[in-house]
C-alpha cells in the first residue's frame, strides 16, 4: 500500500495509490460502524465489488463515487480536479469569468 508521502510526492504507482484508496474506504466504513453488506446496500454496489475496492483497489470511477457518497465523502471528490486558483489579474481576465463564481 502506498504511504501518504508517496501519494503526495507522486512516487506511488497507480496500483499502490488505488490500494491505499481501498484501505481508506475500509477504514472509513469501519469507523462508521458499517458492515460491507450495509455499505454495499447504501451505495448500490455489490458486496463483491466493494470487496474488490477495499482489498485490491479495483473499482470503476462510478463505484468510487457511489461509495464515497454513501460514506459521506462525496464533497472530497470536488477537490480532485479542482480548477487552480488564479495567480494574477491577467489570468482572471483571460479566463473570461471575471465576477462569476468559480466551480
Amino acid at each position: 500500500m502506498a504511504t501518504p508521502l508517496e501519494i503526495i510526492s507522486g512516487t506511488a504507482t497507480p496500483r499502490r495509490t488505488l490500494e491505499a484508496l481501498g484501505s481508506r474506504v475500509r477504514a472509513r466504513r469501519s469507523a462508521l460502524g458499517l458492515t460491507q453488506e450495509q455499505l454495499a446496500e447504501r451505495s448500490g454496489v455489490s458486496v463483491a465489488t466493494l470487496r474488490n475496492l477495499e482489498h485490491r483497489g479495483r473499482a470503476t470511477l462510478k463505484t468510487v463515487v457511489e461509495v464515497a457518497r454513501a460514506l459521506g465523502c462525496d464533497s472530497d471528490l470536488d477537490a480532485l480536479f479542482a480548477k487552480p486558483a488564479y495567480r494574477t489579474i491577467e489570468e482572471v481576465v483571460a479566463d473570461g469569468t471575471e465576477g462569476k463564481p468559480r466551480r
